[in-house]
This record gives structure tokens, C-alpha cells and sequence, in this order.
């Protein structure tokens, strides 16, 4: 789990991507809203050290499609682009076994 003020790392991301598409694909059993994910097949290689601008920007629509779900609405997250350094704040900080 990310720490507060330390940048994500690849295994965080690709936590993260693994769990959205639990959420949003075609899934099983009770999962999945059999969406078309925008980050599919974009978790980050074992050995690489930096997520990319598309990676991210996939994972970001992605987490919008989820939240558009449950509350109708658009995230409140500012996109990202190339350059700039992902890190923790203080929300969400418990266990982390939500999305």
C-alpha cells in the first residue's frame, strides 16, 4: 500500500489495474459490469520503474467509469500527463482492500 507522500510503485499500480478490472470487465460470479476497460492489458511489465502517461490515463477513465456508476458524476482528479509524479495523500490509508 502507497504510503502518504511517497510516489506509487509499479506493484501499487498494477494492484490497482487488477482490481478495476475485477470491477469493470466481463468478471464472474459477482463481479464485473462487463464494461470495456480503457486500461486493459496496460499493468506495467515486471523490471519497469516508472508508470506511463497512457497507463495511468487508462487506469484514470477507468476509475471515472466507476465512480460515474455508483454517483453519477465525474471524478474529481485533475488528469495527468507525462512528467508528472504520482504520490499519496492521507485518504483512504486503512487497509486498502477498497477500490
Amino acid at each position: 500500500m502507497v504510503s502518504p507522500g511517497d510516489n506509487v510503485e509499479i506493484t501499487e499500480h498494477n494492484d490497482a489495474v487488477t482490481r478495476i478490472n475485477l470491477i469493470l470487465g466481463i468478471g464472474s460470479g459477482d463481479k464485473g459490469y462487463g464494461q470495456a476497460m480503457a486500461n486493459t492489458g496496460m499493468v506495467a511489465p515486471a523490471g519497469v520503474d516508472d508508470i506511463t502517461a497512457g497507463q495511468w490515463g487508462g487506469l484514470f477513465t477507468d476509475l471515472n467509469m466507476v465512480y460515474g456508476h455508483q454517483f453519477n458524476t465525474s471524478i474529481g482528479i485533475n488528469q495527468i500527463v507525462s512528467g508528472n509524479i504520482i504520490g499519496a495523500d492521507e485518504s483512504n490509508t486503512g487497509s486498502g482492500d477498497t477500490v
